[in-house]
């Protein structure tokens, strides 16, 4: 029997994206400025703010920064604040931090500012910042201490601040957040989706999938909320209902379509379709080829379960190259190798995946199943006693173990 790793969780990205692509009022990233025709200072100031926030999202950072100064010289703060930080060089950033706050401080019109920007550029910069946990310290700081200190009943600063929470983990806080900023405005598809991401998160499935299901109704053609109730569907251990809004999510081309193509592979995969699970986990390669290791890894598992061994060690070797760390890669690339009678690599990158991840049991099978094929009985009853401190119901385990004696 094959003990192999499948990546069986849905990458970070696919649950992310519900809060990328729902910003409401997203601007036209080709816009100029003073392209408008209003001459006024609130037209000029709504023009660069829209230029800014596409140099944002483009990460043109250093042409962002000059307009992050000229709009805070005219007064509109809240978009200026995250792009001059995102923007300056570190070793500077202390002391524009203090300019900005006092600008800040003296400024009673920062919810206003906000709201005529709608926080786009953080929310198109969400990927960036979820990556760093003192930029999200500092979003919640703007949110908190400055936007919501102005106006409580802000709906969109609760649910962004909600987005935050969730991506540091302070999952009830994040849920308490949503949930006001859904009792402020309860016609908001992206509050309601940011919602299930939280209860998702924490493990509320059936709670998570009412509140997707509530996102799309307020929004149907939302790809990613179609895509993000699949993945809950999926975990709520629902694979057919789950590939139906995969395949919906498919239909409606969201933008992060590689991972909807990952997950619809995993839950083809749980209904037995492997020729389906193949292509889907194909096609996330043909979108994202350096991307994520786990379609490489997933597709070279399905590969060794049909004995194309050749095939399956290209692509566990090809998930390796992108990921060095990957435990389950090294586990299913020193199975496949035994399986083709090359032990001495096989042990190597057994070895590797166990001190990668020391609690995974499949390993530990497959290194003792290679002792066995080289006649190192002490050695696989050692692999067997390690398997039962890590599981100790495990009867294959055990009955190994007995019939070793």
């Amino acid at each position: 029997m094959t003990c192999a790793d499948m990546k069986s969780e849905p990458p970070v990205a696919g649950e992310s994206t519900g809060n990328r692509d729902t910003v409401e009022g997203k601007p036209d990233p080709n816009i100029g400025a003073w392209n408008n025709g209003d001459d006024s200072l609130i037209g000029r100031v709504e023009t660069l703010e829209q230029t800014l926030t596409a140099k944002t999202k483009r990460d043109r950072w250093e042409s962002a920064h000059k307009w992050a100064i000229l709009l805070i010289a005219v007064g509109s703060l809240a978009i200026s604040v995250y792009s001059l930080v995102m923007s300056i060089d570190a070793s500077k950033r202390e002391t524009q931090e203090v300019a900005i706050s006092r600008r800040l401080e003296s400024a009673d019109n920062l919810a206003k500012a906000w709201e005529l920007m709608g926080g786009q550029a953080w929310a198109t910069s969400i990927s960036q910042l979820t990556g760093d946990s003192q930029d999200l310290e500092h979003a919640r700081h703007l949110i908190e201490e400055k936007v919501l200190a102005i106006d409580p009943g802000f709906p969109r600063a609760h649910r962004y601040l909600g987005v935050y929470l969730t991506a540091v983990g302070k999952l009830d806080e994040a849920i308490e957040s949503l949930e006001r900023a859904i009792e402020l405005k309860p016609d908001s598809s992206p509050a309601f989706s940011n919602l299930g991401n939280a209860l998702r998160r924490k493990g509320e499935f059936e709670k998570a999938i009412d509140a997707y299901e509530t996102a799309i109704s307020l929004d149907p053609e939302d790809g990613m909320v179609h895509s993000n109730l699949g993945i809950a569907l999926w975990q709520n251990g629902e694979p057919d209902a789950a590939i139906e809004r995969f395949r919906k999510a498919i239909e409606l081309e969201p933008v992060d379509l590689y991972n909807v193509y990952y997950n619809l592979g995993n839950a083809l995969r749980d209904e037995g379709d492997l020729e389906g699970a193949s292509l889907a986990y194909s096609q996330a390669i043909e979108l994202k080829p350096s991307g994520d290791p786990g379609s490489y890894n997933n597709l070279g598992y399905l590969k060794m379960e049909r004995g194309e061994l050749e095939e399956a060690v290209r692509l566990f070797r090809e998930a390796i190259s992108i990921d060095p760390r990957h435990p389950y890669a090294h586990n299913n690339l020193g199975e496949a190798l035994r399986l083709q009678g090359e032990f001495e690599e096989a042990e190597m990158l057994i070895k590797r995946s166990i001190s990668l991840s020391p609690g995974n049991v499949h390993a530990f099978f497959n290194l003792a199943r290679l002792y066995k094929d080289l006649d190192r009985a002490i050695d696989a009853r050692e692999a067997y006693g390690k398997i039962l401190e890590l599981d100790p119901d495990n009867e294959e385990a055990r009955s190994e173990l007995l019939g070793s004696n």
